[in-house]
């Protein structure tokens, strides 16, 4: 039995399994299981992290990993979230980062997208012109199919 008492733990064993190229459907579901019950106190680069990495795995464990992705950061950007650490919450600088991996993974919830817009909208004078740049450029080549 796996147990996971740290954040960072899972971030790790997420790069093991793809390092080592494991193909085990039990060792899948225990990352899983260690992600839901850890997603709280993980990083948004840490989630990030195992979503690409289990992204490469072509398991279907992603798809549910993407799916508690999408929900925690949604809780996320709406403040519905009490965290310890600052660099728990979901910075201006992380939204280009989440925005790149969900959509470059096919993976954009509809309700997450309509929060980072709203979030963008309500917040925009708190953003530096790089990050402005950046979310216009991910919304103009992946988000927009009008581009």
């Amino acid at each position: 039995m796996l147990k996971v008492e740290r954040a960072e733990n899972v971030v790790e064993f997420s790069k093991f399994v793809v390092f080592f190229g494991v193909d085990d459907a039990e060792v899948f579901d225990l990352l899983l299981d260690a992600y839901a019950r850890k997603i709280r106190e993980t990083t948004v680069d840490g989630i990030l992290t195992v979503l690409v990495n289990l992204a490469h795995t072509l398991s279907p464990s992603a798809s549910q990993a993407f799916k508690l992705a999408n929900q925690e950061f949604g809780q996320r950007l709406r403040f519905e979230y009490q965290a310890l650490h600052y660099d728990l919450y979901v910075n201006a600088e992380d939204l280009p980062k989440i925005l790149t991996v969900l959509l470059d993974h096919h993976q954009l919830d509809g309700d997450l997208k309509q929060q980072v817009i709203d979030s963008i909208g309500e917040n925009r004078s708190q953003y530096t012109f790089e990050i402005m740049a950046d979310l216009a450029v991910i919304y103009a080549t992946k988000m927009d199919p009008k581009y």
